[in-house]
């Protein structure tokens, strides 16, 4: 008998994709082409070229993953581990994250019902992918394809979480709202895997929902409070679910426990000086919102602008009660506030990349000045989005071009320093790799500005006040000799020999002591 050939219904893509219950039609199409697009155009410079950063030495030269679970990102951990090996790649890491970019930002307007975009969410997605934030996160090639991946889960859970809210609201059994819940904690668990701070995204934009649901249906503080409590539920579940994997891991590849986070915990200066840490918190974000130049190394106003825009159109809405308006505007304060958490048990400021909610929120705050029914608000937010958006694309160019000099100036350095390698230690030319000690710091002076939270446009030979192991790591990578560094032992009795050293570039400034062949970069002793 013969088969019965598939009929045209059977066998369309279309169909096949349908079946398997996965929306896919809704966010892979020409609209999140246009988006990559846009995000092409903000990174086409980092795109194109191949400039490492700091730390990105130690991530090309890293032989097991192990560091990531033991800095609580079990997540990254396992991508490095099973599906992406070496991360220092020049167009992949960073396509990767634009695509996760594009595709979450189409996930979570669909929260709201959106399925085609507009121009204005064409606009304002320059600030969800172009706020110069994210430069600081990416500022390692390590980070892009986990911040991208990120992202998309934690949307992807904010996604489900609303889809948890409707589902209360509809008055369905609590059984049938346990899948969506179940799904934002999971999908939530995974993205704080990838980044700890993307906590702070998934409660900021949960909040957010609320806050546009305020608007829409004029509901007062009694269907915000509970919409919080459910999202606080949402981000409590997901951070169990995260530390019960994290252990999980540890327990099982047996590498002891998980410190990174506590190095950064300060409660001693909030317990004993609370009000001078909250005013360095308050001071730091009111420096990220408003595009200082203490944040981004050049001053963006516009950034200041979309903010006092957005709290004005919800400050403005027409047709709010009192209650809803006060609800609204108490809701944004918190969700603005959320991503700077960390910071107060922190001691005041931690670094910029550790702010990964903040494009989001500001891109909420665009979206709201931009959509007021008052037409000078809505003009006013279009025009101050516009201008943040040539702003962000300005000010990551800034730092990129900075990075471009950085490195031109460690090649140069690297190639002078392993000359003078080669003329203490003649063996070197045929293979030989000496012991290395370097002391002190080679500055890289940059007519460029180069904000303090970020590494882009610093030298490899001045970070940490010049670090042996990270400077080997670097001469490694760019092929030369896979020289060692000196022991503890051997580097206390060198360090009476630099006193007497001159420094680089003088004569006398590399010399040969015990078989190790020290370097001295700079006066002041370093990482040692």
């Amino acid at each position: 008998m013969r088969p019965r050939p598939p009929s045209h219904t059977e066998s369309h893509p279309a169909v096949m994709l349908r079946d398997t219950g996965l929306p896919l039609g809704r966010w892979l199409n020409a609209q999140t082409a246009i988006l990559l697009s846009i995000f092409i155009l903000f990174y086409f410079f980092r795109i194109a070229s191949f400039t490492i950063s700091i730390d990105d030495e130690f991530g090309a030269v890293r032989e097991s993953p192990n560091v990531w679970l033991l800095q609580g990102r079990w997540a990254v951990y396992l991508l490095e581990r099973f599906v992406v090996t070496h991360q220092v790649l020049p167009f992949f890491p960073f396509i990767v994250f634009g695509a996760c970019l594009a595709i979450s930002y189409r996930i979570f307007l669909s929260t709201f019902g959106v399925d085609r975009l507009s121009k204005v969410d064409y606009l304002t997605f320059a600030l969800y992918a172009g706020y110069p934030i994210w430069m600081f996160s990416l500022s390692f090639f390590s980070n892009a394809i986990a911040f991208g991946l990120g992202q998309l889960f934690a949307i992807a859970s904010i996604y489900h979480l609303g889809s948890f809210l409707a589902s209360r609201e509809r008055n369905t059994s609590f059984r049938q709202s346990v899948a969506p819940m179940l799904y934002a904690c999971v999908l939530g668990a995974v993205a704080i895997g990838m980044y700890q701070s993307y906590v702070f995204l998934i409660a900021s934009l949960g909040f957010g929902l609320i806050v546009v649901r305020i608007l829409q249906e004029n509901s007062g503080w009694r269907r915000a409070l509970i919409g919080s409590t459910w999202i606080a539920v949402g981000v409590l579940l997901s951070i169990a679910v995260y530390e019960m994997v994290q252990q999980a891991l540890l327990a099982v590849t047996q590498l002891g426990s998980e410190r990174y986070v506590a190095n950064f915990l300060d409660w001693h200066s909030l317990r004993n000086n609370p009000l001078q840490v909250v005013y360095t918190v308050i001071v730091g974000g009111l420096q990220a919102y408003g595009g200082s130049a203490e944040v981004f190394g050049v001053t963006l106003l516009g950034f200041a602008a979309v903010v006092i825009l957005g709290f004005a159109s919800t400050a403005f809405w027409p047709g709010l009660s009192w209650r809803s308006r006060s609800a609204a505007i108490v809701l944004l304060a918190v969700l603005a506030a959320l991503p700077f958490l960390l910071h107060l048990a922190a001691g005041g400021r931690l670094p910029a990349r550790t702010l990964v909610a903040v494009p989001a929120v500001v891109w909420l705050l665009a979206r709201l000045s931009v959509g007021s029914s008052r037409r000078i608000l809505s003009v006013l937010g279009f025009c101050a989005i516009t201008v943040s958006a040539v702003q962000s694309l300005y000010a990551l160019n800034l730092l990129q071009t900075a990075n471009v000099f950085a490195r031109a100036h460690d090649e140069a350095l690297a190639s002078a320093i392993y000359e003078k390698i080669i003329s203490i230690d003649a063996d070197t030319r045929d293979g030989h790799a000496p012991v290395l000690d370097f002391s002190g710091a080679k500055e890289f002076v940059s007519i460029y500005p180069r904000p303090t939270p970020a590494t882009m446009g610093y030298s490899f030979f001045e970070w940490d006040g010049g670090n042996s192991y990270r400077i080997v790591a670097y001469l490694h990578l760019l092929g030369y000799p896979s020289f060692e560094v000196a022991n503890q032992q051997q580097r206390r009795e060198d360090d009476v020999v630099f006193r007497d050293m001159p420094s680089w570039p003088a004569p006398g400034s590399v010399r040969s002591f015990k078989g190790v062949v020290l370097i001295k970069l700079g006066p002041k002793p370093g990482f040692r």
